[in-house]
């Protein structure tokens, strides 16, 4: 999920498991479950923030844990101060394009990547 702000800063999160890295937030969705109000769910739910904007950008088919799986890549934005909800997400901030925090995770710099190459 890419969340913008209202200067255009991208919204990154470390998360409580797995590496540490700083990661665009996502999350799971249910079965049958709309991407669009997925996102707004999971954006809720882990970081207390309303998402404007919604578009689907596209849906990347990989391979996860040796299983497969579809990433819905949507875009959004937020006027909100995300709060992390300490038990997904420990820490949360707006970072620049031309100023992202290390480390950071492959996945999320391949498509932050792609999100410019837009």
């Amino acid at each position: 999920m890419f969340v913008r702000d209202s200067e255009e800063r991208i919204l990154l999160v470390r998360h409580s498991y797995g590496s540490q890295a700083w990661a665009i937030p996502g999350g799971g969705m249910r079965r049958g479950e709309d991407p669009l109000l997925a996102a707004r769910r999971e954006m809720a739910e882990e970081l207390g923030i309303v998402l404007t904007e919604l578009a689907l950008i596209r849906v990347e088919e990989e391979v996860l844990s040796g299983a497969p799986h579809s990433a819905y890549l949507v875009s959004a934005r937020t006027l909100d101060q995300p709060q992390p909800d300490r038990r997904e997400v420990v820490e949360v901030d707006y970072f620049a394009l031309d100023a992202l925090p290390e480390p950071l995770a492959p996945v999320t710099r391949r498509r932050l990547d792609a999100l410019e190459q837009r």
